[in-house]
């Protein structure tokens, strides 16, 4: 058995050698143009010159979840690919969204400017059924994060082209139903695969839709517009206003969370005896002595 591997700006050497004392049955070799014929390919984002020239190929396997780059290749109709279906990253990914999500919701953006002013701003308490999360894609990585948003009680939209059940998700399968999932949904979670049936899918119109707009995990593509670097990532699309700091893979622009200053850590949560203080002076009564600790801004 020949397995060749070819990887795009990937050093091929660790995985030849580990394939290789894996199956000392096999001869593992790293692709080059010219190469002998192989049975079987390991492969990431490979050249069209690598499918035309490995005509004896019998399957193909790819080292990521993502397909995009196979799919702009001219492949032979009885080639089978094979690609990761998790290995890992649906916990990352659903940890991803449930920290993007709960920061929105809990608003620590607006506790950590709080930090840096050194002041306290009341927040009124939001209802998580309020909150809908729109999940788009719901394959191996989007069941994962559909499920871990639901322990922390968010309703769960669920947008997929074909109808799939998913306990306590609310489905919405093909484009028909996209206007409807949209509306119903308050955050949206972007999980969808980049094909020609979904590039540019979240444009203006889609966006507007939102009951609240919040586009997450894009891609470029899939966003059409040119962002300016001041600017939201999804706002090009949505419009002025219509998209609110958006969480992105590729945009690092989250602080990390609970963020604190030198001398002060903001507390992300209004405990009991704030929220009684707050109603009391709301409907003007005394609110009662404050009991929290004093901080060296308020000295």
């Amino acid at each position: 058995m020949n397995i060749t591997v070819c990887f795009d700006r990937l050093d091929p050497a660790p995985w030849v050698q580990g394939l290789q004392a894996a199956l000392p049955q096999a001869h593992v070799s790293a692709w080059a143009p010219g190469a002998a014929p192989a049975d079987h390919a390991i492969v990431w984002a490979p050249p069209q010159q690598f499918i035309d020239e490995q005509t004896g190929l019998q399957a193909m396997f790819n080292i990521g979840a993502g397909v995009d780059a196979l799919l702009k290749l001219r492949l032979p109709p009885g080639l089978k690919v094979v690609r990761l279906d998790d290995a890992g990253m649906s916990v990352q990914m659903a940890e991803y969204v449930c920290h993007a999500v709960i920061r929105h919701f809990r608003e620590f953006d607006g506790y950590d400017a709080d930090t840096q002013s050194c002041k306290w701003s009341y927040r009124k308490p939001r209802s998580r059924a309020d909150f809908a999360v729109g999940v788009m894609g719901l394959g191996v990585l989007g069941e994962r994060v559909a499920k871990a948003l639901q322990v922390f009680d968010f309703p769960v939209n669920g947008y997929s082209r074909s109808p799939k059940q998913i306990e306590g998700v609310r489905g919405f399968a093909g484009p028909q139903a996209l206007p409807d999932f949209l509306q119903a949904s308050r955050i949206l979670v972007n999980l969808m695969p980049l094909t020609p049936e979904t590039e540019n899918i979240l444009n203006k119109d889609t966006l507007s839709r939102l009951a609240w707009r919040l586009p997450h995990q894009r891609r470029a593509r899939q966003t059409p517009g040119r962002r300016r670097p001041d600017r939201p990532v999804g706002q090009r699309a949505s419009g002025r206003g219509h998209a609110r700091r958006v969480p992105h893979r590729a945009l690092a622009r989250r602080t990390p969370v609970l963020a604190a200053s030198q001398n002060h850590r903001h507390p992300p949560h209004l405990g009991p005896n704030l929220a009684r203080r707050k109603h009391r002076a709301d409907r003007g009564q005394n609110p009662g002595p404050a009991k929290w600790r004093s901080h060296p801004w308020r000295r």
